[in-house]
């Protein structure tokens, strides 16, 4: 009897072992894939910007509350509707916060470069051929056709 209680524990760890999975001699990796930069754009698109934290306590230092709850709540609903719009005629769209740097390639080559950290709320427009547009977020529709539009 106490024989088998001491063959009962080592069966155990047996039967554990085999159930445990086995990690193949080899590991085999993926490949990396290349570096693609999320910040330069070379097709057709519209980029929405919206405050970062930083721009956010820089414009309510320097208004009263009051002006500010209304600068917000004016382009939060102007941003909504141009959001509204953009969707409407299914171009891409990215939303980027206000800081760094968007780059713009041209079908010619040319790489165009917009700062975006003095941008509160705004739109650029990008139709791969020329240079691109901050929007007049107001009158969208307008804009993207005269803009977009060839």
């Amino acid at each position: 009897m106490k024989k088998l209680c001491c063959l009962v524990p080592l069966l155990i760890m047996v039967f554990a072992a085999c159930k445990s999975p086995v990690k193949p001699a080899v590991q085999l990796t993926k490949p990396k894939p290349a570096f693609v930069d999320s910040n330069l754009f070379s097709q057709p698109i519209a980029v929405v910007v919206i405050p970062n934290i930083r721009l956010i306590k820089k414009i309510r230092k320097q208004n009263s509350e009051e002006d500010y709850n209304t600068i917000v709540d004016d382009n939060s609903y102007y941003l909504s509707l141009c959001n509204q719009y953009l969707d409407s005629v299914r171009v891409h769209k990215v939303v980027r916060e206000s800081k760094g740097r968007v780059k713009f390639k041209t079908n010619g080559g040319k790489i165009y470069t917009i700062k975006l950290d003095a941008m509160f709320f705004g739109v650029l427009l990008f139709n791969g051929t020329n240079m691109p547009v901050s929007a007049d977020m107001t009158d969208i529709a307008t804009e993207y056709e005269r803009y977009m539009q060839p």
